[in-house]
């Protein structure tokens, strides 16, 4: 994919997010707003960017996957409940874009050989 399309569809899909957040609850922070779409801009052009990062790979649906599922929906509603007195709209998409970034960014990470994964013996 082009450069410039990646960027012009991270852009659009962080906009369309950033802009349903806003309208379905009028009281967001524009820090906060900002944050969503900047992480959201990040990770989805590093997904577009190294497509078989994400989409290619075998999903066996093991723990490791049970885990992230879990910890994600944890993490989401815990930020989205923790706020404030009701429920948070705009922290809980923030929480969910947090994962995709970092899962997005790690397995990066680990293809470009920057973290060296090591067996454990036992």
């Amino acid at each position: 994919m082009r450069r410039s399309i990646r960027y012009l569809s991270a852009l659009l899909v962080a906009s369309a997010v950033t802009a349903g957040v806003a309208v379905v609850s009028q009281e967001q922070s524009e820090l906060l707003l900002f944050g969503i779409f900047g992480i959201y801009t990040l990770g989805i052009a590093i997904a577009l960017r190294y497509p078989g990062l994400i989409w290619d790979r075998e999903q066996g649906g093991g723990i490791a996957s049970g885990v992230l599922r879990g910890g994600m929906f944890f993490g989401a509603m815990t930020l989205a409940d923790g706020v404030s007195d009701t429920i948070h709209l705009g922290a809980g998409i923030m929480g969910i874009g947090l994962v995709f970034f970092g899962v997005s960014t790690g397995i990066w990470m680990v293809e470009n050989s920057e973290i060296e994964l090591v067996e454990d013996p036992n």
